[in-house]
């Protein structure tokens, strides 16, 4: 297993480096898993209009997302 020496998210070229030099993808998706992690969609929606001053509900509907999707 590959440990890296720092915390900081790998550069898109080092990302795919390691795609392409993987046996296999699920090698690559162990070896790799922290940094494919995604936060739920209603704490990204949540984060991003908190960062910039605009309400959720009105984000979620001005896009056409189902409701509760962008709710749950």
């Amino acid at each position: 297993m590959h440990v890296r020496e720092t915390e900081s998210p790998l550069k898109t070229s080092r990302l795919w480096e390691h795609f392409f030099k993987a046996p296999s993808l699920d090698d690559f998706f162990t070896e790799n898993e922290s940094e494919a992690k995604l936060p739920a969609f209603c704490a990204y929606i949540n984060a991003l209009c908190k960062e910039r001053g605009e309400c959720p509900a009105r984000v979620i509907a001005r896009a056409g997302i189902e409701r509760s999707f962008g709710h749950q």
